[in-house]
C-alpha cells in the first residue's frame, strides 16, 4: 500500500483525494448529460450577458440596419404644364427636372394619360412635331399611375374636364398641383385649408427656391404663343 506521506514530496505525482475524486467524477457526468442534449437546445439555453455587459452603440453612430427613406414629396400637374415640360421644352418647367432627378413624385390617373394621347395626336400641336414614342416613354418611366377609384372631393371646378385633378390631389393628398389652368387656380385658396397647394409651376419654381431668372422666361414672346 502507497505511503500517503509520499503525495507531497518533491517530483512525486499527487495522488487525488476523496474530494477530487467526487469533482471529476461530478463534471464527467455533467459533460456526458450535455453530450446527449439536442444541439438546438445547448445552444438557445445559454443565458444571454446582463444587460450592463453587453456592448453598446457609440453615440452618433450608424445603426445596423438600414433606414427607411423618406418618400418624396408628389403634385398632380395638369395637361399643359405637361405639355410645358415634354414637348415646348420650356424653361419655367422646372418641376420636370424634379421629377428626373427623383426630387418630386408626379401622380396621374389613367383618364389623365388618355387626355395626353388624345392631345399628343391633335393638330394644334404639329408646329412642334412632338415625338410620341418620347412622350410614351417619360409617362412610363416617371409617372405613377394610379389606377385605384379616385373619390370625388367637395371642391368643384368650374371646368368638369379639370375636376379629375383636383380631385386627385385632394384624394392622394398631394403636396402642389401645378396647372395654369385659371378654372382650377381659382381653387387654391380653399384647398390651401386641407394642405394642398395649388401653383403654376412658375409660382412653384419660385417658392421652391429655383432660379427665377428660368421663370421670366416663360413670358416670352414665344412662350405666349403656345396653345
Amino acid at each position: 500500500m502507497r505511503d500517503a506521506s509520499r503525495r507531497n514530496q518533491p517530483g512525486m505525482r499527487a495522488w487525488p483525494s476523496s474530494e477530487d475524486d467526487s469533482g471529476s467524477a461530478a463534471q464527467v457526468a455533467q459533460q456526458r448529460a450535455q453530450q446527449n442534449l439536442p444541439k438546438s437546445l445547448t445552444v438557445y439555453s445559454c443565458r444571454p450577458p446582463p444587460a450592463s455587459k453587453r456592448p453598446r452603440r457609440p453615440p452618433g453612430s450608424t445603426p445596423p440596419f438600414p433606414m427607411t427613406a423618406a418618400l418624396p414629396p408628389s403634385a398632380v400637374i395638369d395637361t399643359n404644364a405637361i405639355l410645358d415640360w415634354l414637348v415646348f421644352q420650356d424653361p419655367g418647367a422646372a418641376f420636370g427636372r424634379a421629377i428626373e432627378c427623383g426630387a418630386l413624385r408626379w401622380i396621374a390617373t389613367p383618364a389623365m394619360l388618355l387626355e395626353h394621347r388624345r392631345l399628343f395626336a391633335s393638330p394644334s400641336l404639329g408646329a412642334w412635331s412632338p415625338d410620341v414614342a418620347r412622350l410614351e416613354a417619360a409617362w412610363a418611366r416617371w409617372a405613377q399611375v394610379d389606377t385605384d377609384t379616385v373619390p370625388a372631393c367637395a371642391l368643384r371646378c368650374t371646368d368638369a374636364d379639370d375636376q379629375m385633378f383636383i380631385d386627385l390631389a385632394l384624394a392622394r393628398r398631394a403636396t402642389w398641383l401645378l396647372t395654369r389652368d385659371r378654372a382650377l387656380l381659382k381653387l387654391a385658396r380653399r384647398a390651401a385649408t386641407t394642405g394642398l397647394r395649388v401653383l403654376t409651376p412658375v409660382h412653384w419654381q419660385i417658392s421652391t427656391s429655383a432660379s427665377p431668372e428660368a421663370a421670366a422666361e416663360t413670358h416670352s414672346p414665344a412662350a405666349s404663343r403656345r396653345p
